[in-house]
């Protein structure tokens, strides 16, 4: 359920070209969540903290000593409790750049965001403006930014389509 995009410092993420970018499973990329005494702590800006994995993410890592973590949604999340928290619009270009001060010091954006639309083919657009507008203004303010995980549910195996055998494997 977890794919990362990994990127050096210097060169732009280029949207339409996937094949310049590296995906691999999260779980190849264990520096991410190794801590090193002599690293500054990280970072993780993780939206869509209004949903159940951006919170469960959100609690994961602000019990942990290596993070600082920033959550966003466009709704208050009172279940967040005392976890940092900003309402952002990501569909809205402006909001996001609104935010940007606040963005600065990301390392890591754990990208749960999801707008739900009536069909497959409209979700499309709404939810690559969404990840474009975030993307570009984190990359834009964070001279840190180190990593940007795409985290997505069940859909990636084809659930929305019907029943499907269980335990699931990719190659099916």
């Amino acid at each position: 359920f977890l794919r990362c995009v990994d990127r050096p410092m210097a060169p732009r993420l280029a949207f339409g070209d996937v094949s310049s970018t590296v995906i691999h499973s999260i779980f190849s990329a264990p520096s991410l969540f190794q801590y090193n005494e002599r690293m500054e702590r990280k970072v993780a800006l993780i939206a869509g903290a209004g949903g159940i994995v951006g919170r469960a993410l959100m609690e994961l890592l602000q019990n942990r000593d290596d993070w600082r973590v920033i959550g966003l949604s466009r709704r208050p999340v009172p279940e967040l409790g005392a976890m940092r928290h900003v309402c952002v619009d990501l569909m809205d270009a402006r909001s996001v750049q609104a935010s940007r001060d606040l963005l600065r010091d990301t390392t890591h954006v754990f990208y749960t965001a999801y707008h739900q639309r009536p069909t497959s083919a409209e979700e499309v657009a709404p939810n690559f403006d969404m990840l474009r507008n975030l993307v570009e203004t984190v990359e834009s303010v964070a001279p840190n930014l180190r990593h940007v995980q795409l985290i997505h549910g069940s859909k990636w195996y084809g659930s929305h389509y019907g029943a499907y055998r269980t335990p699931a494997r990719e190659d099916q």
